[in-house]
């Protein structure tokens, strides 16, 4: 997809006046001595980032001297949001508060690869009345990591530090996963998968190795994961409801011996080929991290 830019556009009117631009900005009113815009120039008073761009997290963000009480909505109806980026999606039209140099993250999902998105603000004074408002409109780039729905589930661990799992796409459209890391695993003495290239990560349904390298791993920050990207021309694909077998060959500890992973669970994180992730967790106990 292609990135537009747009201009910050304001208007200082008496009364109520509008502003039209033939872009993705609409129309903006303001309030005697009020100027407001919406644009993805960092002047905007309604800052809109990464909304386009499916490798970041859409972020909306107030520059202006009031709270902003902002509308989500769309025209497509497979269009969620996730308000505050807790894992918890809605359906538009959804609303939320944004304080003064504060910013809401929202991740977008869609049936999709991309989805209009009708954004309308309002700039709430200190006495409670619109001081202004801001209406705008984006075509959204939902991420493959949004839209993909992986249904993990662990096939086998034992004490040989072999760990096989499959990945099922239980969403709406084709993905492609390009490269993966390993934010955390319960056995404390796993710090890396290993044992030569062609025995680190294997794609079981074509019988070939991904990776030509050692993959990391830190489970004193699970919150990153170091990714390793697959090796020229062995991305995987996954088409929709299509499930793919993978295994670890080896999982090993310090000294380099073989990790005993039998009843671990390990936490993972899928890089796609938009520039999106996903952290997915491969349980055998319950994933008690």
């Amino acid at each position: 997809m292609k990135r537009r830019a747009f201009i910050g556009l304001g208007i200082i009117s008496i009364g109520v006046g509008a502003v039209y631009d033939t872009g993705a900005f609409s129309a903006t009113t303001a309030a005697r001595g009020v100027t407001v815009s919406a644009a993805d120039d960092p002047n905007a008073q309604l800052g809109l980032v990464g909304i386009e761009d499916a490798s970041t997290t859409p972020e909306f963000v107030n520059r202006s001297s009031q709270t902003l009480a902002v509308e989500l909505d769309s025209s497509d109806a497979s269009v969620e949001v996730d308000v505050g980026n807790t894992d918890s999606f809605e359906p538009v039209p959804v609303s939320f508060d944004i304080a003064i140099d504060d910013g809401v993250e929202a991740p977008i999902t869609a049936d999709s690869e991309e989805a209009p998105l009708d954004i309308a603000a309002e700039l709430i004074a200190t006495d409670g009345s619109v001081a202004g408002a801001i209406t705008a409109q984006r075509t959204a780039a939902i991420p493959q990591a949004e839209q993909i729905q992986v249904t993990a589930s662990v096939k086998s661990a034992g004490n040989s530090g072999k760990y096989e799992f499959e990945l099922e796409n239980t969403g709406s459209i084709d993905v492609t996963i390009v490269g993966l890391g390993i934010n955390e695993t319960t056995n404390a003495d796993a710090v890396r998968v290993d044992g030569g290239p062609d025995e680190i990560l294997v794609d079981l349904d074509r019988g070939v190795s991904l990776v030509s390298e050692g993959i990391p791993i830190d489970s004193s920050d699970p919150g990153n994961a170091t990714v390793i990207g697959f090796d020229d021309g062995d991305e995987v694909t996954l088409t929709v409801n299509e499930t793919n077998g993978f295994r670890f060959d080896r999982f090993l500890d310090g000294q380099g011996k073989n990790a005993k992973m039998k009843g671990d669970d390990v936490r993972v994180t899928l890089a796609f080929s938009d520039g999106s992730t996903s952290v997915e967790t491969l349980c055998l106990s319950g994933c008690d991290f």
